[in-house]
């Protein structure tokens, strides 16, 4: 199986990134490989650290589409249970070892709480009236 594509792939459809999340369960060599790659993006800090991941996996309109636990208004998909997670967790603690699953957890939420409103998201979706 070649690992490599997996990381070089911005999953833009939430069909992908959940397929994606089902190979990286089922497969550990790939788990392995992207926290490995991913852990190269680095970042001064925890927080940015975390949106540089989430941003090289996921495109904004698929990160619209989750939260950290699921649900609410828009019925959105629970992102802590997916496989990305951890390997967004692991890939932190690579740089940042003291990270805990709270702070990480926290630093995704806030990410994806955002998503709408950077671009492809609220900003460019509403029309105005007239």
């Amino acid at each position: 199986m070649r690992v490599s594509r997996y990381v070089s792939c911005r999953y833009g459809l939430l069909e992908e990134a959940q397929r994606m999340s089902l190979e990286i369960s089922r497969h550990p060599s790939i788990k392995r490989f992207l926290i490995k790659q991913l852990s190269h993006l680095g970042g001064k800090d925890i927080k940015t650290c975390t949106r540089r991941i989430l941003d090289r996996i996921l495109h904004n309109d698929v990160q619209r589409k989750y939260n950290l636990l699921g649900g609410g208004r828009q019925g959105k998909k629970s992102f802590k249970k997916t496989a990305f997670f951890t390997v967004v967790l692991e890939s932190v603690r690579t740089n940042f070892p003291t990270a805990t699953e709270e702070l990480v957890a926290a630093s995704i939420g806030d990410h994806l709480k955002q998503a709408p409103a950077r671009r492809g998201g609220r900003g460019t979706t509403r029309t105005s009236p007239g």
